[in-house]
């Protein structure tokens, strides 16, 4: 076996990567574009998620076309959540069919009113303390819960309550005693 010389490069062990410089990042970047969760591009490039995250990790460039892919595509739905939320105008292209046959093309610009639900998904996630619906809750947690809450004092005192109230149930009890054992004499 040879030794290596200092300075020489490491041998790598292992499967070579997959990871392609030249066609990766625009890849990633489109896929991020099309709104694909980290899973989801894992899947597209046939990899693993941990894979996914060790070549973002290694390759800065890859991580930052996912990034910007997934900015421009959540700023492209904020843009007509909003827009739908305010109401827009939108352009519509109309074919009217004449009396002589012939087809007119007829194009113009149609208002399309504030939708309620786009309005309320907007406040509900932008000022969530003054718009989201509030519900009362009560947790009500069992016995291994209400223990687990305890401390070591609270937890004794509270296995002398229930060990009281078995021994009275028991009638192991007498004039305020527990009595000891069971063993007739």
């Amino acid at each position: 076996m040879s030794e290596r010389k200092p300075g020489s490069l490491k041998r790598s062990v292992g499967r070579p990567t997959a990871y392609d410089p030249a066609t990766h990042p625009e890849r990633a970047m489109n896929l991020g574009l099309l709104g694909m969760s980290d899973i989801e591009i894992a899947a597209a490039f046939n990899i693993d998620a941990a894979t996914l995250y060790r070549w973002q990790h290694r390759h800065p460039e890859f991580r930052e076309s996912i990034r910007a892919g997934k900015i421009e595509a959540d700023s492209r739905v904020v843009k007509s959540l909003y827009d739908r939320a305010c109401g827009m105008m939108v352009p519509v292209v109309k074919v009217l069919a004449r009396q002589d046959r012939e087809a007119e093309i007829v194009q113009y610009d149609d208002y399309l009113p504030p939708d309620v639900n786009a309005a309320r998904l907007w406040l509900f996630n932008r000022q969530p303390d003054r718009w989201r619906d509030r519900k009362s809750v009560e947790v009500v947690g069992g016995i291994e819960h209400r223990i687990a809450l305890m401390s070591s004092e609270e937890r004794l005192e509270e296995l002398r309550r229930l060990q009281a109230k078995v021994d009275l149930l028991m009638g192991n009890v007498i004039e305020g005693e527990t009595v000891e054992g069971n063993s007739e004499d």
